[in-house]
């Protein structure tokens, strides 16, 4: 089994550096090789502009252009979505 957990929006603050749940995912990512974390390239960008300054992200997460994109082609190969 493989799980992504794709943040987007408001969500995306999980995956920001010194977020209170980097030690969290840090240990995730660690034990579990079959987990990943990836961050909306969109709502990255959406966040830049509006704070005026680069968004900074955890080591453990991956961009993505668009999670929307990435959530339709995991489901396309078969994948469960699980919205929460």
């Amino acid at each position: 089994m493989e799980l992504e957990i794709v943040a987007n929006a408001q969500g995306l603050g999980i995956l920001r550096e010194n977020s209170l749940y980097s030690k969290k995912i840090s240990s995730l990512t660690e034990a579990y090789s079959n987990v990943s974390f990836l961050a909306c390239g969109i709502a990255k960008e959406s966040a830049r502009l509006k704070e005026g300054q680069d968004i900074k992200l955890l080591p453990e997460a991956t961009e993505v252009p668009a999670a929307l994109d990435q959530i339709l082609k995991r489901i396309k190969l078969g994948w469960l979505y699980v919205r929460a």
